[in-house]
């Protein structure tokens, strides 16, 4: 896990850098907003490359050619199923309708660029680990489990937790990346719409930061979900089988929080709602800055986690920077955000929008109670949790 002052750096430089091509030519944000996630990724592909230590086996070029165009067909098909289901899935076309876009733009980057990557990892990133932990070789196993009628063998196979993990991880993946997608669209645009009004009011300073918050949330989380590489080591280690933790973290994204809230109360509507609790200027601008310092926090959190971000997941653990101090701090902001920006409004304070906030954010801290238990079975996180002995709030709990 890389120190999270080089993982701000690096999201720094993508964004400004991306941003200054979407003002500058003629590249439009609407067609290639996702261009900051790929750009994310080379620059932490080559800070993963400069970083690493890892002896690997020499191989000769093309020393198995049967296995580079299994592996480039392979990963095709697992490239091309998103893009079809995104496209062909009426909830999907018509909730996140940009993700197909992007799948689009990968897919034929992948049918001309994937030959060469997967013969530049077989001969230069090639280890017994690669191999015993390569999705291609156990997918294969299991077919040819499956062609031979070995059912027994097949059902060993599929309770191993390396099987599990790559099965489970497709459907988690599939389902969240068109949300964080669809999300860097929008974010994307109306950030470049207020940097090209040159119009600096208080408002727009204030909504410009927040998008900006989000734009990178969804971007951390887009590559947290979509990129997996031998060059990055970035694999997914093990996912939780715990439908329990599931249903409670799904609970907080679409288009599972509609079913949630049909019959769990909902904050209130926060871009209906003017009246503040207290006249005054002062007053909108505190809770401003406190807002916008809940939301740096929260942003700071995730940022830390690399390629980590991701849930219901295990990649690796961040110990420095904001999970210095507590276990959860992304959770902790999030939560004291959505209680800042809510109850600053005179209309927030009745009983239904308390039980909701008090409602939601059990939920929230039931995610990091889940979490915790999914990730207990690794020693990493056991001594993380009793170098950083706090879960939320520091020195309480």
């Amino acid at each position: 896990m890389i120190h999270p002052l080089v993982a701000f750096g690096s999201i720094a430089i993508t964004f400004s850098s991306l941003f200054a091509i979407f003002l500058f030519t003629r590249l439009e944000v609407d067609e290639f907003f996702f261009l900051t996630i790929l750009g994310l990724i080379g620059v932490y592909t080559v800070i993963a490359m400069a970083r690493d230590r890892e002896r690997y086996l020499t191989r000769r070029w093309l020393q198995n050619p049967l296995k580079i165009i299994g592996k480039y067909l392979f990963w095709a098909v697992l490239v091309f199923v998103p893009y079809f289901t995104y496209s062909q899935h009426s909830f999907y076309s018509e909730a996140f309708p940009h993700a197909d876009e992007f799948f689009d733009f990968y897919l034929k980057l992948y049918l001309w660029t994937g030959l060469p990557y997967f013969v530049l990892a077989e001969k230069f990133r090639y280890s017994f680990r690669n191999f015993f932990n390569d999705p291609y070789l156990r997918v294969l196993s299991l077919a040819r489990q499956l062609a031979r009628r070995r059912w027994r063998r097949l059902r060993r196979l599929l309770a191993q937790r390396h099987y599990q993990t790559f099965i489970i991880s497709c459907f988690v993946r599939l389902h969240f990346m068109p949300l964080m997608v669809d999300q860097i669209f929008f974010t994307h645009r109306g950030i470049l719409n207020s940097l090209a009004s040159n119009i600096w009011s208080y408002g727009v300073v204030v909504g410009l930061l927040t998008s900006l918050v989000w734009a990178i949330d969804a971007n951390n989380a887009a590559i947290g979900y979509f990129w997996e590489s031998v060059f990055t080591k970035t694999r997914f280690k093990a996912m939780d089988t715990n439908p329990v933790h599931y249903l409670i973290t799904l609970s907080c994204y679409m288009p599972f929080t509609i079913w949630a809230t049909t019959f769990l109360p909902a904050l209130m509507d926060h871009h209906t709602a003017v009246g503040h609790v207290l006249d005054g200027e002062w007053f909108r601008v505190v809770t401003d800055i406190l807002g916008l310092t809940f939301l740096a926090g929260y942003i700071a959190s995730g940022s830390s986690l690399y390629f980590s971000t991701s849930n219901l997941t295990y990649k690796a653990i961040q110990t420095k920077g904001p999970y210095a101090l507590v276990r959860h701090p992304a959770t902790l902001c999030k939560v004291g955000f959505f209680g800042v920006v809510t109850f600053k409004f005179a209309a927030a304070y009745t009983l239904m929008n308390f039980v909701a906030y008090l409602l939601w954010t059990g939920i929230y801290i039931a995610r990091t109670i889940c979490e915790e238990r999914f990730l207990q079975q690794f020693e990493e996180y056991r001594q993380y949790q009793r170098q950083t002995k706090y879960r939320l709030i520091p020195g309480i709990w």
